[in-house]
C-alpha cells in the first residue's frame, strides 16, 4: 500500500526499547521524503512525521504504478559525489548511461542512497561489501541464480571518476549563481529538480 506496515512496526518496538533509531520506510516514503516533506523537517525523526510520509504514501500509490514510483525514486537519490539520480551516478562512476551497465555495476550503485559516503569512489571496500549484499538479496529472493552473483561480484570493476566535475573553472562565479539559484528556485529544485 505505499508502506511496510511490518517494518513501521518493528522500528517503533526497537526504538520503544531504546535501541538504534530505525527507518521502516518503503521505496514510496523516502521518495515523499526526497520530494515533498520540507528540508528541515525531514532531518528530525519525528512520528508525526512518518504519520504524513504514511498518508501520503498511500494516496500516491493509490494514484500511480509502482514502476513510475521507482523511476522517480531512483532519479532524485542522492548517490555521492554530487550525483543526483541513477543516470548521473552511471555518469560519475563509470561515465556511461545507466542502459549500458552491467548486473556488477547496478548492484555497486543500488546501496549507495541509504549511506551516500560509501561509495565507490571514497570507500571502495565497504562499496563492495554492500554490493555483496545486494547481489545475495537477488538470489535470495530468486531474481538471479547464485552463479550469476558470483561471476557479477567477481567482476573486475573500472570506477572512472568524472574528474572536471570538481574542477570548478571559476569558483566564485559558480558559487554565485548556484547561490542565486538556489534562492531564485529553492535547492531541492537545484539539486534534486534535473537542473
Amino acid at each position: 500500500p505505499g508502506f511496510d506496515p511490518e517494518g513501521i512496526a518493528r522500528a517503533f518496538w526497537q526504538n520503544l526499547q531504546g535501541s538504534s533509531i530505525q527507518g521502516g520506510s518503503s521505496i514510496t516514503q523516502q521518495l515523499i521524503k526526497n520530494i515533498i516533506i520540507d528540508p528541515e523537517e525531514r532531518v528530525r525523526k519525528s512520528y508525526a512525521r512518518k504519520i504524513k510520509e504514511v498518508i501520503m504514501a498511500v494516496e500516491i500509490t493509490r494514484r500511480y504504478e509502482k514502476p513510475q514510483i521507482l523511476e522517480w525514486y531512483l532519479n532524485t537519490n542522492h548517490y555521492g559525489n554530487l550525483a543526483y539520480g541513477i543516470q548521473a551516478a552511471a555518469q560519475v562512476y563509470y561515465q556511461k548511461p545507466v542502459s549500458d551497465l552491467s548486473l556488477a555495476e547496478c548492484t555497486m550503485l543500488v546501496p549507495i542512497p541509504q549511506f551516500p559516503l560509501l561509495n565507490p569512489i571514497d570507500r571502495p571496500e565497504e562499496a563492495k561489501r554492500r554490493q555483496e549484499l545486494t547481489l545475495d538479496a537477488l538470489v535470495r529472493d530468486g531474481y538471479i541464480p547464485r552463479a550469476e552473483a558470483d561471476a557479477a561480484f567477481a567482476e573486475a570493476l573500472e570506477i572512472k571518476p568524472v574528474q572536471e566535475r570538481f574542477d570548478i573553472v571559476a569558483p566564485h562565479f559558480s558559487i554565485y549563481v548556484r547561490k542565486k539559484l538556489e534562492e531564485q528556485f529553492g535547492p531541492d529544485l537545484v539539486y534534486r529538480g534535473g537542473l
